[in-house]
């Protein structure tokens, strides 16, 4: 038996149409089907429009080259000026927050320095007290 089934795919919003024929699966015990792709629908028209080798997708068509598309509608001077000084103010505010950072970075450098040096000294006077415990211990023995 053979019949059509519509999927919509929800990532491209396009709905495929296939013409399924149901058969039964011997090995599973239940019934299955082969499903063969016809085309995807048209969202203007709602007709199937061929896919693969049952349709060549239309070719586009070249512009001249002296044609130049856009894809922004044009602003007026005045709307960008506008967009302009938003930008920059964007700009303005990630150079201050970089610059916080910078901060932020430097002293937390200036940190770790400092409690790098003073491990270091600890790591000395675990050393010297070993030794003091060693050589005290060598003499009781």
């Amino acid at each position: 038996m053979s019949y059509f089934v519509r999927s919509y795919n929800k990532k491209t919003g396009v709905t495929y149409v296939y013409e399924a024929t149901s058969y039964w699966d011997k090995e599973a015990k239940m019934p299955r089907a082969h499903r063969r792709l016809i085309g995807k629908i048209n969202p203007e028209t709602g007709e199937v429009v061929p896919t693969g080798k049952r349709g060549p997708k239309p070719k586009k068509q070249a512009l001249p080259d002296t044609e130049v598309k856009e894809d922004k509608p044009k602003l007026s001077d005045s709307e960008m000026k506008k967009e302009l000084r938003l930008a920059q103010n964007r700009m303005k505010e990630k150079e201050a927050r970089c610059e916080s950072l910078e901060d932020e970075i430097r002293r937390m450098r200036f940190q770790y320095k400092q409690v790098s040096d003073k491990l270091v000294r600890l790591e000395e006077a675990v050393a010297d007290l070993r030794d003091v415990f060693n050589s005290t211990a060598d003499s009781v023995d």
